[in-house]
């Protein structure tokens, strides 16, 4: 694998150099379709769910020059770990049951490099592969490690999964790097900060039944699961009424609000940055096309039925990615594109 560098989590910290605490809207449209070409080779070519992507696992480009590598390893020599190999599997062996050990061997460390601002010519790659998991439609198997804010609504309801899991997190990940705010409740990354303290402490705790709520929320389909999920879910009727309709929800609005409240004042302000030294455009304009697409494409991840969420080649497909600014035109053909749509 080459050499990269700052994750996608520090990335939140350090944020865009061009703008002041958001992301402008064509570089974080490169990260999406990056992370959307990745998931299309894993899934398509691998057979592979990823399973566990959070933005730890999201890598940028290495900045550095080689002399400057140099100068770095003479001030911070590498340092060497235990590395373990387990007979068993990951995720099925007792972690106190040492007996399940292979063997240990001196490997060395993980050295991140310096943090470094988001830059619009970045490319962004998919890491992390240890819980990876073989596609397959039938049977059941343990459900993968994913933060529990961000499980598709198949883990939820304990039914069988496969590749459209990662599609489901790619849209969260995706929100939540737009808008500095969890999209449903649970803990989350010490990126994400809310002014109000109650409402921190709200959207910290996990329920089940409030996040299936939440999920009908964010979705764009008809607000309501689909017959065939209630019926196959072991947790149905723990879960839903006899005509499909969730029991109870107690899910606050002030989440919801504040993150469409959020996502209008990034949005705004990143369409701004993208339009300054183009006279002839109009941000009214460019805000009305960029946020429907914008919106369309990440409904489309939070698709309830995975058997209806689009996989990684049909959303690559999208019009939000037919302009992308690495495509040779720039950002003017983009901008042009979005103007004339709008």
């Amino acid at each position: 694998m080459d050499l990269c560098g700052t994750c996608l989590t520090q990335l939140y910290l350090t944020g865009d150099q061009g703008t002041k605490g958001h992301w402008r809207i064509h570089v974080w449209r490169k990260l999406f379709r990056d992370m959307l070409l990745a998931l299309d080779f894993l899934h398509s070519e691998c057979g592979l769910v990823h399973g566990d992507i959070k933005g730890d696992d999201i890598l940028a480009d290495n900045v550095l020059d080689d002399n400057q590598l140099e100068e770095l390893l003479d001030k911070e020599p590498i340092e060497f770990g235990e590395s373990i190999t387990f007979h068993d599997n990951l995720y099925t062996r007792d972690f106190k049951d040492t007996s399940s050990v292979y063997h240990t061997v001196q490997q060395p460390k993980s050295m991140p490099l310096p943090s470094q601002l988001v830059d619009p010519h970045m490319n962004f790659k998919l890491c992390d592969f240890g819980a990876c998991h073989p596609i397959h439609k039938d049977g059941t198997r343990p459900p993968p490690t994913t933060s529990p804010r961000r499980q598709a609504p198949e883990l939820v309801l304990g039914l069988p999964w496969d590749e459209k899991i990662d599609i489901w997190t790619l849209g969260n990940i995706m929100l939540e790097t737009l808008t500095y705010r969890p999209v449903f409740r649970g803990p989350f990354d010490r990126f994400q900060t809310f002014e109000n303290k109650k409402t921190l402490e709200e959207v910290q705790k996990y329920n089940a039944q409030d996040h299936l709520f939440a999920m009908t929320l964010f979705s764009g389909e008809s607000k309501q699961f689909p017959r065939w999920m209630i019926e196959a879910s072991p947790k149905g009727k723990e879960y839903f009424n006899a005509d499909g309709t969730l029991k109870s929800g107690s899910w606050k609005s002030v989440l919801p609000e504040e993150l469409v409240q959020s996502i209008r004042r990034t949005t705004t302000n990143a369409i701004a940055t993208e339009i300054i030294g183009h006279e002839i455009l109009s941000t009214p304009a460019l805000f009305v096309c960029v946020q429907r697409e914008l919106v369309e494409i990440v409904e489309k991840c939070f698709t309830l039925d995975p058997k209806k969420r689009p996989s990684a080649k049909e959303l690559l497909q999208h019009d939000f990615f037919k302009h992308s600014a690495d495509d040779g035109d720039g950002d003017d053909a983009f901008i042009y594109h979005l103007v004339s749509r709008a």
